[in-house]
């Protein structure tokens, strides 16, 4: 049978045993440690596993029922009609998210009981052997015991999955050394003959810029398990749209002592923009042994504008700063006009800037940009009064020239359909030459013939 595993990677040494066993019996088991091949889009390679999949298995604990990608990929199972077992390792609050896609689910639980006998309840339930062997030493895994320091993005729970005699649970209750038939919690375990270290927490502090988000990371939590480090952000959106993170990955590292990078790649899902609010975000592979007290966080590939972090509690980023001039203005020409009311120099590019007529706002997307390229960004209110010659206009006859004499078109094209129309936090951005200090012209035009003028420095 064609199963797919859904968990936490915070709970990848219970994954891997099951997983083992399970293809032990027979079963094929697709799971994302190491079935996602190397350059694949990996959101896409997953809904693809649970595509194939003949069933799906969910491992519930506190750590899959606060991951965001756990949420997506029962909701894409669910999409795709597959059956859902839920089986509960450790205690855990359900929230609105899983609790309705789970609703009249039957689960299985394995938390306070022999691993053996369940997993044979597991394999008939499958269709597969009733039982297996294990001969080799079972480690012993010892969940983070840590409080979230940040907000989650989940719902609040709403109910709380409930049985006698409910433990803290780690492999040690999976060991398998207790007789498989009496009293299904035992009085003695079995000397473990071999330890997984455990999580370790570092704490961090200071903040980064990149593609117009300020990374501020509060903790770092290493899992020698999975070989992942996880860290908690708390982002300032500098744009008006929800960004997809994945698109940053390649621009997001941890640069270890001895040089050796380890790359993002995993996210706890979309922020909304224009605003504060938590991003989880999971970095692989670390080498055993790595010393992240003298690692650091890197924001920018060599060849863009970056941002380096130590990752220490008291860690002082560097890198190039975004700049904002309090400074206003006023260009108009054939009753079209531009009321500017912020000017920022920001070390990103202003990659899009939407349409609209009437009820246009400003809405940009933020990327990395060369290390020779800086934007210049003019926000302000776009209009028409009531001379316009027409009832139609466009506002993209915009340029910029910079202190070195070179001429920017502005990014974006912005159409206003009538007389007495406006849209306020219209952006008109300019990509501009590095290091982007100096003085400046707007250059406004109309498709009428009319023209204006702005000036204005940044130092």
């Amino acid at each position: 049978m064609e199963l797919f595993l859904s968990y936490s990677r915070r709970d990848s040494a219970i994954g891997e045993r099951l997983r083992t066993d399970l293809e032990a019996s027979g079963h094929h088991v697709w799971i994302d440690t190491d079935d996602i091949r190397g350059g694949e889009q990996w959101r896409a390679s997953i809904a693809m596993g649970i595509a194939k999949a003949d069933r799906v298995l969910l491992l519930v604990s506190p750590n899959s029922m606060q991951s965001q990608n756990v949420a997506r990929e029962i909701s894409v199972a669910d999409d795709h009609g597959k059956p859902i077992l839920p089986i509960v390792i450790e205690p855990s609050e359900i929230p609105a998210e899983f609790q309705y896609l789970l609703s009249g689910v039957q689960e299985l639980r394995f938390e306070g009981r022999p691993y053996e006998s369940t997993l044979t309840e597991l394999l008939e339930d499958l269709g597969g052997p009733a039982a297996i062997t294990n001969e080799a030493p079972v480690p012993v895994w010892e969940p983070a015991r840590r409080q979230p320091t940040r907000r989650r993005f989940l719902k609040p729970a709403l109910f709380l999955i409930a049985a006698s005699g409910l433990a803290a649970i780690g492999l040690s209750q999976f060991d398998g050394a207790g007789p498989s038939e009496g009293p299904t919690e035992p009085t003695t375990r079995a000397t473990p003959q071999q330890t997984l270290a455990p999580t370790t927490l570092h704490l961090l502090g200071g903040s980064a810029w990149l593609a117009g988000v300020e990374f501020s990371p509060h903790e770092a939590a290493y899992d020698p398990a999975s070989e992942e480090v996880i860290v908690d952000y708390q982002v300032d959106v500098r744009q008006t749209e929800t960004r997809t993170w994945f698109e940053l990955y390649p621009s997001m590292s941890i640069q270890l002592a001895d040089d050796r990078v380890l790359t993002a790649w995993r996210d706890s899902g979309e922020v909304p923009g224009l605003g504060t609010a938590s991003l989880e975000m999971t970095y692989c592979c670390t080498p055993a042994g790595s010393d992240l007290s003298s690692a650091t966080f890197v924001f920018g590939r060599p060849t863009e504008q970056r941002w380096t972090l130590p990752m220490k509690v008291d860690g002082t980023g560097t890198g190039p700063v975004p700049i904002h001039l309090d400074t206003t203005g006023r260009v108009e020409a054939d009753g079209m006009y531009f009321d500017i009311t912020d000017i920022d120099l920001v070390p990103w590019a202003c990659v899009k800037a939407s349409d609209g007529g009437a009820a246009l706002r400003g809405m940009t997307v933020f990327g990395p940009v060369s290390d020779d390229r800086f934007t210049v960004m003019l926000t302000g209110t776009l209009g028409a009064n009531a001379s316009v010659p027409s009832s139609g206009g466009a506002a993209d006859s915009v340029s910029l020239t910079q202190p070195n004499g070179n001429q920017s078109a502005s990014v974006g094209s912005y159409t206003l359909y009538g007389a007495n129309e406006s849209a306020t936090q219209v952006p008109f951005c300019f990509l501009v030459d590095a290091p982007g200090t100096g003085s400046y012209r707007l250059n406004w035009s109309t498709p009428y013939g009319g023209t204006d003028a702005f000036d204005f420095t940044i130092e």
